[in-house]
């Protein structure tokens, strides 16, 4: 372990001998019934306490040098720091990426499959291994459509619930950031109804509007 290692090891240790301590002390005024006392036992417990975390912690921790550079002599802990913050960040940027290119795939398949924008797909079981989505599970048959609203405005109608089945779902952008829910935990309540989908600050008429939509 090194030098700054050991400090801050030590530093740990300390502030455990403290809480210790408080907590022995709070055990002995509960177990001697020292009720009025309490307020003044904790209030100097705290103050006794955070003065010696205090002094611990400014003669534990190194003196920073000017601009955040490590001491003069330091050696890396990592040998192949390089590698390793390239590694990072192409991991991050995996992750980062991951909702959009979901839904990059959704697009390929329907068009793989002669769809197009609005084209809705319903599936006939929950998905399998062979249907290659990054999020799905193996228990919800899905049923997916896609928009461009850059197109212009575009009707979504949802279906009621009934006895025998409802529909859960989720308006979602390209970036799979939700918009809305929709089925009986959505806007409709699970009264079904029609939903107008706008582009971004669309002040345009709408041509032919539903009758009492819901604008998102």
């Amino acid at each position: 372990m090194n030098s700054d290692g050991g400090k801050r090891h030590s530093y740990l240790a300390n502030l455990s001998a403290v809480g210790d301590v408080v907590y022995k002390i709070f055990n002995v005024a509960r177990e001697k019934k020292i009720v009025q006392r309490i307020k003044a036992l904790t209030i100097g417990s705290l103050l006794a306490a955070t003065c010696l975390m205090g002094q611990v912690h400014a003669q534990s921790l190194p003196k920073d040098p000017i601009g955040g550079k490590p001491p003069a002599g330091s050696k890396a802990s990592v040998a192949d720091l390089d590698y390793q913050v390239k590694y990072q960040r192409a991991f991050e940027t995996v992750l980062w990426s991951m909702p959009a290119v979901a839904i990059y795939s959704f697009t390929h398949a329907t068009k793989g499959v002669g769809g197009a924008d609005n084209t809705i797909l319903a599936y006939s079981k929950p998905a399998e291994a062979n249907l290659e989505t990054l999020t799905a599970n193996n228990v919800t048959p899905y049923i997916t459509a896609l928009t461009d609203l850059s197109k212009g405005p575009v009707v979504l109608e949802i279906p009621a619930e009934t006895d025998k089945a409802s529909l859960y779902g989720q308006i979602v952008d390209h970036w799979q950031l939700s918009i809305a829910d929709v089925g009986p935990s959505g806007v409709d309540e699970g009264k079904g109804g029609k939903l107008l989908l706008t582009p971004p600050g669309y002040e345009k008429e709408i041509c032919n509007p539903p009758k009492n939509p819901q604008r998102l």
